[in-house]
């Protein structure tokens, strides 16, 4: 049965990668690739008074590509793994925005 279904399922799904007689690579694209919801950043900047490098270090940290300590390890910097405010643990994005007590009190 589960045979069945799968062949069903790559019969359905190459169907509607065929339009007329001919296969579409876009299709067939769209298909492997699906369309995420749009996010905008101006919904993230605040003002057109912010500093450029501010709305630069927002999107990075939208990004997740801030320079923390245990990106930099991972692309083979050694630094001290404590974070240099609490010095309690690891330095991670999750840890500097959301669980370092000193950056909780900021």
């Amino acid at each position: 049965m589960t045979q069945q279904f799968f062949q069903g399922y790559i019969h359905q799904t190459l169907a509607r990668m065929v339009q007329g007689d001919k296969f579409k690579i876009q299709k067939a694209y769209v298909a492997m690739h699906p369309q995420l919801p749009k996010f905008s950043l101006k919904n993230i900047t605040l003002h057109k008074a912010i500093h450029p490098r501010f709305n630069f270090i927002i999107w990075l940290a939208v990004q997740q590509r801030l320079a923390t300590v245990e990106r930099l390890q991972k692309i083979g910097i050694q630094v001290p793994m404590l974070c240099i405010f609490c010095d309690q643990k690891v330095e991670s994005f999750e840890h500097l925005f959301f669980r370092c007590v000193y950056s909780n009190q900021i």
